[in-house]
């Protein structure tokens, strides 16, 4: 059981269970159960699929809001979706119905007449809210900032909103949705940055792999210079499914120091991104070569400007970043050397080591068993016969995500073909080190990766 609220009249509890039990959960699938206090007994309300939910209580206690999916097909690329529930009489609204993207945070207004909530588009994260009698949806606050946490005072009309920006990880801000007025209250890092030189960051758009549009950026190192020749790395974000923005925080510290050292990043939001709704996300059966050609066509854009190295290209990535990284690097010379971070490196035997076994089902379509060409054909380390590129595997030993085994399994590939290769293992650490690991290993890694391609450039 998780999640759970109490009713008004404090007789009965509502929670989220997971509904199929056993060795790994391939269906995701969780019920909404209705508990009696006094009696314990128990019934379920609700079925629904989802790789992890939240349950909440409007203020008058009449409904429950939940996020989830009615399909299990596919699940690890479908839209979040946001549902109101009357568990007294059954009642149900699809919250985001007409919203093709992620909505989440739902949060009641005091009077319950509207639900709040944040959706992401493109590279940005927005406030939209939902009448309840009229079932009507509209966007009430979208700005130049990802959402990180808001809450509502709606007799007074006011937003307060914590954000990510391009100039600080975490912004207060007081929108006023009557008047349309925003007030910064407080940005917290202004004193530690004051006086310090940034990265500026520039977007670009381009036609990837089919004539999709594809969205990107060049962070561009402090006192840039457009007459000079930068060292380019790629960055690569994982999932498949997640989403990059110069707003986002999680990859701020590692673009800045990368351009403090020197050098051009390049990042985008390929086939698989969120935030372009389901249709651009779902990258069934092409894990590889489609979204390899959405970032290598962006390269190619940046690299047609007159300040990128071409001779001195870096690639690195974390998690599917790490797999695209090196599927990238097995298909692909022209980078002098590559850092993939807990990577993926072979499907054939992750689905036995992580703890999402549906998502290779989701994306590959197959477990090895039922289609052993299917998976090989879309593991990296298929192709690592053709990787060249020195290579640095950064991984950590209590990754429950994706196993140190996978980095342990291309690491002895590459030496036993005779491809320069290092691996570097962080003990007590887990698949999020670059995010919330031990501050000196957070460090170490961005000094490991940066040592890696300094060394290899010419």
């Amino acid at each position: 059981y998780f999640s759970p609220v109490l009713s008004e009249d404090n007789k009965t509890i509502y929670a989220i269970k997971h509904n199929v039990e056993g060795f790994m959960n391939d269906t995701y699938e969780f019920v909404i159960v209705e508990i009696k206090i006094e009696t314990k007994k128990e019934k379920v309300i609700r079925t629904m699929y989802g790789f992890g939910s939240s349950l909440g209580i409007s203020p008058d206690g009449k409904w429950l809001v939940f996020s989830g999916n009615n399909s299990p097909e596919i699940l690890s690329a479908q839209n979040n979706e946001l549902y109101i529930l009357n568990p007294k009489t059954g009642e149900e609204k699809w919250i985001s119905e007409k919203i093709d993207n992620h909505a989440a945070l739902p949060v009641f207004d005091s009077e319950t007449s509207y639900l709040y909530f944040l959706v992401d588009n493109w590279e940005r994260i927005a406030v939209h809210r939902f009448n309840i009698d009229r079932e009507t949806v509209e966007e009430i606050y979208s700005g130049d900032s990802m959402i990180n946490s808001f809450d509502v005072d709606s007799d007074q009309g006011l937003i307060l909103i914590n954000a990510s920006q391009k100039e600080d990880l975490s912004v207060l801000m007081l929108y006023d949705f009557v008047y349309k007025e925003l007030k910064t209250l407080w940005k917290t890092n202004e004193k530690l940055l004051a006086g310090r030189k940034l990265a500026e960051t520039e977007e670009i758009k381009y036609s990837g792999f089919e004539g999709k549009e594809i969205q990107g950026w060049i962070v561009k190192p402090p006192n840039f210079d457009e007459n000079k020749k930068y060292p380019t790395i790629v960055e690569i974000h994982g999932g498949p499914h997640a989403t990059w923005s110069p707003f986002g925080g999680s990859m701020w510290f590692e673009f800045q120091y990368f351009a403090s050292q020197g050098y051009v990043v390049f990042y985008c939001n390929p086939r698989g991104s969120s935030g372009r709704g389901y249709d651009f996300r779902n990258i069934f059966q092409q894990w590889g070569t489609e979204p390899a050609n959405d970032i290598l066509t962006g390269l190619d854009k940046v690299a047609e400007k007159g300040y990128v190295d071409k001779d001195n290209l870096f690639i690195t990535g974390g998690s599917y970043g790490g797999y695209m990284t090196a599927w990238i690097i097995g298909h692909d010379q022209r980078f002098k050397a590559a850092v993939p971070l807990r990577g993926v490196y072979n499907l054939v035997s992750f689905w036995s080591t992580t703890d999402v076994t549906k998502l290779i089902k989701d994306e590959i379509g197959s477990f090895p068993w039922e289609d052993l060409d299917k998976n090989w054909e879309f593991s990296p380390i298929a192709y690592v016969n053709k990787t060249k590129t020195p290579t640095r595997i950064i991984h950590s030993e209590k990754d429950f995500r994706v196993s140190i085994s996978q980095a342990e399994e291309y690491f002895a590939s590459l030496l036993k073909l005779g491809t320069t290769a290092e691996l570097i293992r962080y003990p007590e650490e887990g698949h999020e080190l670059s995010r919330s690991g031990k501050p000196l290993h957070m460090k170490d890694r961005l000094e490991k990766i940066i040592e890696w391609f300094e060394k290899y450039k010419s």
